[in-house]
């Protein structure tokens, strides 16, 4: 991470498009949207350095533990049953919550009625996976950091 950091306020002669094949490759695109393209499973990207810039946004990236945006926040559910579930809330009311288990396959929803729930834990550690940036090249992640910087345009 340091090694970059020197190069963040610099991202000017970068390749927008390579790092917009890099959001791809990487993965983020499955679960993140920018400008009207990809997921929406977490947080839209299209501008997101009003909220976080150079290094901040890359410890985003590289650390996602780091801090949870409360609207994507993982919870771990125990039912009156016993049985442990844990992922996204998708959708909640009065008299039930639908949970998202596994962000690979968002069509695969679980419907658990209110009072089938003992105990609702808010989960420390991001639904995004550390180490996605590992197989990438130096040049690829600033290239990343350029496409996320100009919101994609």
């Amino acid at each position: 991470t340091k090694d970059l950091v020197p190069d963040l306020n610099d991202l000017g002669g970068r390749s927008v498009a390579r790092g917009q094949e890099v959001f791809t490759i990487a993965g983020c695109i499955q679960c993140h949207k920018v400008n009207g393209k990809g997921a929406d499973l977490g947080p839209d990207l299209s501008q997101v350095t009003k909220r976080f810039k150079g290094e901040k946004l890359l410890n985003q990236i590289l650390n996602p533990s780091a801090e949870i945006h409360k609207e994507y926040q993982a919870v771990s559910i125990i039912t009156v049953d016993g049985e442990t579930l844990t992922g996204l809330v998708m959708k909640k009311s009065d008299e039930a919550l639908t949970l998202l288990t596994n962000p690979l396959k968002p069509t695969e929803l679980t419907e658990l009625a209110t009072a089938d729930i003992e105990e609702l834990i808010p989960s420390k550690v991001s639904t995004m996976p550390k180490g996605l940036l590992m197989t990438f090249t130096r040049e690829e992640i600033l290239d990343l950091m350029r496409f996320l910087h100009t919101q994609g345009d």
